[in-house]
């Protein structure tokens, strides 16, 4: 079953869902998914620019964040 009303199936495939996560889903949980989808995947890359940010030289001003790596601040 798939959910009317959303957007994003493709012409060659149809609406793309090989696990069946949306099966017996409504529009409005669909919808909930998809933006909790968002959420995460922007935090995401907020994390990794965070990340390299750090392994590239930029730290807060002030001692305790000198020398630090993404390493050593995950492990402290």
């Amino acid at each position: 079953m798939v959910v009317e009303g959303l957007v994003g199936a493709t012409s060659p495939l149809g609406y793309f869902d090989p696990l069946g996560l949306s099966t017996g889903k409504t529009l409005e949980q669909m919808t909930s998914y998809r933006e909790a989808e968002l959420k995460h995947g922007r935090l995401a890359m907020l994390a990794i620019v965070g990340f390299v940010t750090v392994d590239a030289g930029w730290h807060f001003p002030g001692a305790q964040y000198e020398g630090l790596t993404s390493v050593t601040a995950h492990d402290a």
